[in-house]
């Protein structure tokens, strides 16, 4: 059962710290989401330092930045980063809808980028609550200042005016989402034991090498953010894209319950969970770790390998804790090696 949109980010409900004798956000040993030891820089009074500033720096200990001033001056930092006063959105076409959020293709401009760059745009219907702009924003700039070629963070956010959705521009893979590109279930029933991507011919299956290669690429993506002390804590096919040469790239989780709500569970707490890909820490107590990120990993090899099928699909999201803890593992797909 879904919770209703939006849910809390993962940092509202729990820290990303492991264990560790210091405290606070430049402790050794600590891990963080999306909290960076960080200060806010002075900037020009605008609406952005006005109106945003007092939303994410007076935030509640129940809302959704959570209640540390650190998390909330992070994210500020970061929106001075890769904001445009001057960005132009243009030929736009829409990719994927949910029940708030959008995710848009369309060309960019600004005086940085003055020849027009095709991108993916991530924002939110009109309406949308400033709670749910929140949320997405802290989820959006997790990667910002990061660069890898298996990442695919946020390269600039374009909001002219504090009563418009923000445009969070991406720089856009060439082939698309990862789950979005697994053929339809009618091609799996007739090609059990290969896998398609919607952009490869029919004649050209993923070979079992191809598949190591896209996994291995993820792994170096995990452990690029794991050297920087950041944790992903959604890795997943959703939240994969790939480019040319199946060259995988991990995004943020931002608008991934509006857009994948399947992928999603409450079990009662009032946050949406990506219940099927947790390790079993995480769903207990809400422990998340670098080895917590390689289970995640674990289950999106499998997604790749069965052509994108839910895993745990015949395990009720309200049992998953008792079936891990009983030995309840992912079965083995029908082409994947025993090597594998």
């Amino acid at each position: 059962m879904n919770c209703p949109a939006p849910s809390l980010p993962h940092s509202s409900q729990h820290s990303f710290v492991a264990p560790s004798t210091s405290t606070g956000p430049s402790a050794p040993g600590g891990w963080a989401a999306v909290r960076r030891e960080a200060s806010l820089a002075s900037a020009p009074s605008s609406w952005m330092t006005q109106d945003l500033k007092s939303s994410l720096l007076h935030t509640s200990p129940g809302d959704v930045l959570g209640s540390s001033d650190c998390e909330s001056r992070d994210v500020m930092r970061r929106m001075k980063q890769v904001q445009v006063a001057d960005g132009q959105v243009q030929e736009v076409q829409v990719v994927q809808e949910g029940t708030f959020g959008r995710l848009l293709t369309a060309t960019y401009t600004s005086t940085r980028h003055p020849s027009p760059e095709r991108v993916l745009v991530k924002t939110l219907a009109g309406g949308s609550s400033n709670r749910q702009r929140q949320v997405v924003l802290q989820e959006a700039l997790q990667m910002v200042g990061l660069e890898h070629p298996h990442l695919l963070q946020v390269m600039a956010l374009v909001w002219h005016q504090p009563s418009d959705p923000p445009m969070l521009l991406y720089r856009a893979p060439l082939h698309g989402n990862m789950k979005s590109n697994f053929l339809p279930r009618v091609s799996r029933n007739i090609y059990p034991h290969i896998i398609f991507f919607r952009f490869l011919q029919s004649c050209s299956p993923l070979v079992t090498r191809q598949v190591v290669q896209m996994a291995l690429q993820l792994l170096q993506a995990l452990s690029f953010l794991h050297a920087a002390r950041i944790l992903h804590a959604d890795v997943a096919a959703r939240n994969c894209w790939l480019d040319t040469g199946l060259r995988v790239q991990l995004c943020d989780c931002a608008l991934s319950r509006d857009l994948f709500p399947g992928d999603y569970d409450c079990l009662g707490d009032n946050n949406n969970r990506p219940v099927k890909w947790l390790a079993i820490e995480a769903l207990q107590r809400h422990a998340f770790s670098p080895q917590s990120d390689v289970w995640a990993w674990g289950v999106t090899v499998w997604e790749v390998m069965t052509l994108g099928q839910q895993p745990y699909a015949e395990v009720d999201a309200g049992e998953m804790e008792e079936a891990l803890l009983g030995g309840v593992r992912l079965a083995q797909p029908i082409n994947c090696p025993d090597q594998l």
